[in-house]
């Protein structure tokens, strides 16, 4: 499975990223981790995926080309050209929840792990097939 992890840069909870990383890997092998390649949640599902021998693809956002859009320009370029099979988004802000939105919108499946609850959350346990969203509370 290529799996999409997102979540915010000032999220810092390793334990419930390899927690629900695991889980999911568990379930349906991982063979590719896509990130945002900014501090936080990508950084940590990116030394989880190294440590389990499974591919890492970063997708940093150009800052100084595209200024404050970048961002979501990056988001969207992620999600047509990593052509995930599901989404994982940790806690985060609103940059967060749109990339969870355009995912939803164009037909994936997302796993919304609410704050404090890692292996709390039913859908870890049975990830949904692409094209039928799923979300938890962010």
């Amino acid at each position: 499975m290529r799996l999409l992890v997102c979540g915010g840069r000032h999220f810092e909870d390793a334990e419930m990223v390899h927690h629900e990383l695991t889980a999911l890997h568990w379930r349906k092998p991982i063979s590719v981790v896509v990130h945002g390649s900014i501090a936080g949640v990508g950084i940590i599902a990116e030394a989880w995926a190294r440590r389990h021998g499974i591919a890492v693809v970063r997708y940093p956002p150009n800052w100084e080309f595209y200024g404050k859009k970048a961002e979501g320009l990056r988001s969207d370029f992620m999600l047509t050209d990593s052509r995930p099979d599901f989404v994982v988004a940790f806690p985060g802000g609103r940059h967060t929840a749109d990339l969870v939105q355009r995912a939803i919108n164009v037909g994936l499946a997302v796993l919304a792990i609410p704050p404090n609850t890692a292996g709390a959350c039913p859908v870890a346990k049975h990830p949904p097939q692409r094209g039928q969203p799923t979300t938890a509370s962010l």
